[in-house]
């Protein structure tokens, strides 16, 4: 029975140690992106305040852990949507991980006030997603 107590612990020792992976190397992006869609359209009807939220997935299809650059609003902070990179609101991202073989969670959100618009503008807002080079746009 003695011995139990002093393999038992020592083995789960061995698991603990053994499972905790901190050889992540990540590199440059390579452009190797995938993507679920390449439009992304929010089809709202503004009749007094609009609000809408699409998403959309991203895939690291090389075998390498990658650093997204960056991953931004063609417009910037001037843009009227939004952006959520795996959970973390914005509308600028930099240096953003991706494992290989991974994805991740692109969510769009707007909210337009109808009145923005003057009366001979289009009642069409369009920005474009800028993610190393590759582009989704957004209507």
């Amino acid at each position: 029975m003695k011995k139990y107590f002093i393999i038992i612990p020592s083995l789960i020792l061995c698991i603990i140690f053994a499972s905790c992976r901190d050889d992540f190397a990540f590199s440059n992006s390579t452009g190797d992106l995938g993507f679920s869609q390449d439009t992304v359209f929010l089809d709202t009807v503004f009749t007094n305040i609009g609000s809408s939220i699409r998403t959309f997935k991203v895939y690291n299809n090389s075998s390498n852990d990658i650093v997204i650059p960056r991953v931004a609003l063609a417009q910037g902070e001037n843009s009227k949507y939004r952006l959520a990179v795996d959970g973390v609101p914005g509308r600028i991202f930099e240096d953003v991980e991706l494992l290989a073989k991974d994805s991740l969670f692109v969510f769009v959100e707007t909210t337009i006030d109808i009145n923005d618009f003057s009366s001979g503008d289009e009642f069409l807002y369009t920005d474009t997603i800028e993610f190393d080079n590759r582009t989704v746009t957004s209507k």
